[in-house]
């Protein structure tokens, strides 16, 4: 346990750096975040286990809604459910199971401790989560529940009957579902495989690139090794569904090789550190201030509004030994974020690539990350991206042209038909150009 002067020191830690740093101010004025702050502390000056402190931080910093921006429990704390759950046709689904779970798989989940799930999702998890767009914050809901619920056991209510279910610390090792999804492609050449890149080349020649994480830096020397085997293919398939971004390098490393010289990223806006700007601006009398003078009239609009400042971001990979120019296609889906929307952004203004799938995630922004006592830490975003011309994908999402998603019967068969639909969207755009 912690005592309360820590508790305390947390709280203030997330409420200080948020109040200067947080990027989207501008966007959130009818939130009081000194007032919200105020009514939090009365909650941590008493007593309480880690996990009921790390939760009152979780509701806390939710106000704000946004997708990086949040918390994350410490490590002798966690607990998991040994159950996997998906959101599938807007229902929920047990996908995969520990080992030593009895509940089938496949069978929709109706009810959890005797409430609807929805409802359970809705009254009690949603408080505690970023829940703007349901796609992007629902893997967080899930993640949530063992916190929440005080008992070890639940009782699951699902398609096949009910269930008690006990909740874990131990990290799962063994699950009853390893099958991987696979296109009815029949011929698929391996020509790479790594945890973050692998590359297969389809009968028709087409390259199918699927990358799961830019966390990677060995991303770049992996894909560019490979580009000589791969320049003369028909078409390209780049898969950053489940990728929830990492570093924009290695990004970049990528996007470079499908469009030629500078790409945009997007627009960025961020606050600026207004302590300085207070100060000196402190001594000024802004009723007799000359408001035409450009320095006065900045230390005017910093001091008394919520200041930002705006600019464009360019991307370029020097690096890069060459340009491939034939058809590309991007599959996405509600777990696509952060930087590798960004990345789709690049291909979207260069009118580069047709997107299949889903809506991303829509949440991107380089995030302040601050360790918490307990253990623990928080992530504040600093950075609001948005399309070159303001357009907003935060809590919304990057839309593909081409909408698919897998069914319930997908994952029980194992079938990729996400990627089925790109290759077919690829090969049309392939017989469009000849």
């Amino acid at each position: 346990m912690l005592t309360v002067d820590e508790q305390v020191y947390g709280l203030s830690l997330i409420w200080s750096e948020a109040k200067y740093n947080f990027a989207f101010w501008n966007s959130r004025k009818k939130i009081d975040w000194n007032q919200a702050y105020y009514d939090t502390l009365k909650s941590v000056l008493k007593p309480m286990t880690i996990i009921d402190y790390y939760l009152v931080l979780s509701k806390f910093i939710s106000i704000l809604n946004d997708g990086h921006t949040d918390i994350y429990f410490p490590k002798d704390s966690i607990q998991k459910l040994p159950i996997s759950i998906s959101y599938i046709d807007k229902r929920h689904f047990i996908t995969n199971t520990a080992k030593d779970c009895k509940i089938p798989l496949y069978c929709e989940l109706l009810a959890l401790n005797g409430q609807e799930f929805n409802k359970y999702l809705s009254q009690k998890i949603k408080a505690y989560c970023w829940n703007s767009s349901n796609y992007g914050s629902i893997s967080r809901a899930y993640e949530l529940i063992p916190y929440i619920e005080k008992t070890d056991n639940f009782i699951l209510s699902t398609s096949v009957g009910k269930y008690t279910l006990n909740k874990t610390s131990e990290k799962i090792i063994q699950w009853n579902n390893i099958n991987t999804l696979k296109s009815s492609e029949v011929l698929l050449n391996e020509l790479f495989v790594s945890k973050s890149l692998t590359i297969h080349i389809t009968s028709d020649n087409i390259a199918i690139i699927s990358i799961p994480t830019f966390n990677d830096f060995r991303i770049p020397r992996n894909f560019y090794n490979q580009l000589d085997k791969i320049k003369k293919c028909r078409g390209f398939i780049i898969d950053i569904r489940n990728n929830r971004g990492g570093n924009s390098n290695n990004a970049n490393a990528i996007t470079q090789a499908f469009i030629d010289g500078k790409f945009t990223i997007g627009k960025v806006r961020h606050p600026i550190y207004i302590g300085a700007y207070k100060a000196w601006g402190s001594e000024m009398d802004f009723a007799a201030a000359d408001l035409s003078d450009p320095w006065c009239k900045k230390v005017y609009d910093i001091c008394t509004n919520n200041y930002f400042e705006e600019e464009n971001v360019w991307g370029s990979y020097d690096a890069c030994p060459l340009l491939l120019n034939q058809p590309l296609v991007i599959l996405i889906n509600n777990k696509t974020g952060s930087t590798a929307e960004n990345f789709l952004i690049s291909f979207i203004v260069h009118q580069r690539a047709i997107l299949v799938g889903e809506n991303s995630s829509g949440s991107s922004g380089n995030p302040l990350c601050i360790n918490l006592p307990g253990g623990g830490y928080a992530r504040i975003c600093t950075r609001n991206f948005t399309y070159p011309d303001n357009t907003e994908f935060i809590n919304i999402g990057i839309k593909p042209h081409v909408y698919a998603s897998l069914s319930i019967d997908d994952i029980i068969n194992a079938h990729d038909s996400v990627l089925d639909n790109g290759l077919k969207v690829l090969r049309n755009q392939i017989k469009k150009r000849k």
